[in-house]
C-alpha cells in the first residue's frame, strides 16, 4: 500500500523501488528513446522549413493574390461554428 503525507514511508520506498526498476531497466528505454529522437529530428527540420518559408507579405497582401475560386476553398475549410455573416 502507498501512503501519501501521513508520516509513513510507504510513498518514498515505492518512488525509490519505481527509481531503481528504471536504471536497472534502463535498456527497455532505449528503443523509445530512439524513437522520440527521430521525431525530435524531424520536428526540427520541420521548424526550420516552415521558417525559410513563410510569406513575407502580409495576410491581406497575399489573400488579395488569390484567385476567385481559393478564397472561398479556404473557407470551406474553416469549421463552421466559427464563420458568422459580416453585418454590412
Amino acid at each position: 500500500m502507498i501512503f501519501g503525507s501521513d508520516g509513513q514511508r510507504g510513498l518514498t520506498d515505492a518512488l525509490t523501488d519505481l527509481l531503481e526498476t528504471a536504471i536497472r531497466q534502463r535498456s527497455v528505454l532505449d528503443r523509445y528513446e530512439q524513437e522520440r529522437e527521430v521525431a525530435r529530428k524531424e520536428v526540427k527540420r520541420g521548424s526550420k522549413r516552415w521558417r525559410a518559408t513563410r510569406f513575407v507579405e502580409s495576410p491581406e497582401e497575399w489573400l488579395a493574390t488569390l484567385r476567385k475560386a481559393e478564397p472561398r476553398a479556404l473557407l470551406a475549410r474553416v469549421p463552421h461554428a466559427v464563420l458568422r455573416k459580416l453585418k454590412p
